[in-house]
């Protein structure tokens, strides 16, 4: 992959609806939407390509997609509220709408039941992971009871943004070169680790 720095926001004023829609989903603006907007059509495209993906009006979008990026020279019209879609779970037949890709997460969802039994479970050494979370969910839910704070609660607005996660080979803001603060750091093992004896 090319070593191409991601442009900052403040000079993508025309893009702000598409960070917009990236942020409302995700909790912040990914390097790659950033680095992407060296052409502007480009993360445009994707959004509206992620909006197909889940269920968008592909007419809709493809006549959007001329219009949301201005030529050289032009200033787009501004957009004060990002689109969205509320999508029927159930089709006219009552049956679970399967005309869209995330129906299928959907039906997932909705044919575990209101609450699902639990008491019939039989986990098994790979689900570790999901002892683990539902112990810590019942830490921190006791905690709250107690009138505590659980983990990452962030009142703090300067300190509410995104989570930056150590990766090598990531740009971070401020930063010219992959790594950014965590560039000279080894790598550390899990703080967190779990087995199962057999």
């Amino acid at each position: 992959m090319s070593n191409v720095a991601p442009r900052s926001q403040e000079e993508l004023e025309t893009l702000a609806p598409v960070f917009a829609g990236a942020k409302a989903v995700m909790g912040f603006v990914p390097n790659s939407m950033l680095t992407m907007a060296h052409m502007p059509q480009l993360p445009v495209a994707f959004s509206l390509l992620t909006n197909v993906v889940f269920g968008g009006d592909l007419k809709a979008i493809m006549n959007r997609l001329g219009t949301v990026v201005p030529e050289p020279g032009e200033v787009a019209p501004p957009q004060d509220v990002v689109p969205y879609e509320e999508r029927p779970l159930y089709d006219e037949r009552g049956k679970l709408n399967n005309t869209i890709i995330p129906a299928q997460d959907e039906a997932a969802w909705v044919m575990q039941g209101a609450i699902t039994d639990r008491t019939t479970e039989h986990l098994g050494v790979t689900d570790v992971g999901i002892i683990m979370f539902r112990k810590l969910l019942e830490e921190q839910i006791k905690i709250v009871e107690d009138g505590g704070e659980p983990i990452n609660v962030h009142r703090d607005p300067a300190k509410n943004d995104a989570m930056s996660l150590a990766t090598e080979h990531t740009f971070y803001p401020g930063y010219t070169h992959t790594g950014g603060p965590f560039a000279d750091k080894p790598l550390l093992p899990p703080e967190v680790g779990a087995t199962l004896k057999t």
